[in-house]
């Protein structure tokens, strides 16, 4: 296949890490179209509360699924996984009744996923009860990644967002923010997505809060964007990338 033929994708994969509060899960669900939601922060109140106040009408078009630990990990991963199935299957007939698809978020969804993994291998012991071990840790990385790659190959908007994690490399002494996931996954992260930003609040020149995305690295955090002209940092909107296109 020659690269003259090649067709860019119109539908963006994004992955959005912030601070709690930054406007991620608003972001997410700005998105065009029927939206489906998989919330594991328990925080799909933040963005009806906002749209009741701003965009009332575009609430009809959000449905989502509560896998925040209230009925505990296996009936959570179960809901999430049969959906997931469902999506797939309405793709590969050219059915898929979604146009966004939002996991919110990353971080608690691996905690998920873990105790799911926990439980599916009860002779694995932890170092205390409830407490996952490194076997736990070796089996569901890479079961995670596979079915974050599923979730990417969705035929529609994908938006993942994830809490930002602040270490210290022990060697360096430099000062590391990334997404907040186990071991080695919070590097690999950016490598399968086309799209990776922060979302931050900052105080505008009125006086008010306003919510923005920074699409470039520096030197604090690794951003990327394959849209080409977006400024370094834009509003924290679906609208500000469209109108880089």
């Amino acid at each position: 296949m020659k690269l003259s033929e090649l067709i860019p994708n119109s539908n963006i994969k994004v992955l959005c890490i912030g601070d709690s509060g930054a406007g991620k899960t608003v972001f997410a669900t700005s998105f065009p179209g029927k939206k489906h939601v998989a919330d594991f922060d328990g925080k799909i109140v933040s963005a009806a509360n906002f749209y009741r106040r701003h965009e009332a009408a575009r609430i009809a078009d959000i449905d989502y699924e509560d896998h925040f630990e209230t009925q505990g990990a296996a009936d959570s991963y179960a809901r999430f996984y049969s959906t997931l199935v469902r999506f797939e299957t309405e793709a590969k007939a050219g059915k898929l009744s979604i146009n966004t698809y939002v996991l919110d978020s990353l971080t608690t969804f691996f905690d998920a996923f873990l105790r799911e993994v926990m439980r599916q291998n009860p002779s694995i012991k932890g170092p205390a009860p409830g407490i996952p071990s490194i076997q736990h840790y070796g089996i569901a990385t890479p079961k995670f990644k596979e079915q974050l790659g599923r979730i990417l190959a969705l035929p529609c908007h994908v938006v993942v967002t994830a809490h930002i994690d602040v270490s210290k490399d022990e060697v360096s002494g430099e000062i590391i923010r990334s997404a907040k996931l186990p071991g080695k996954l919070s590097s690999y992260l950016p490598i399968v997505f086309g799209e990776v930003y922060r979302a931050y609040a900052e105080q505008g020149k009125d006086g008010k809060i306003v919510y923005m995305a920074q699409t470039k690295s520096d030197s604090k955090f690794t951003c990327r964007s394959q849209i080409s002209g977006l400024p370094d940092r834009v509003p924290l909107s679906y609208e500000s990338l469209v109108k880089a296109y």
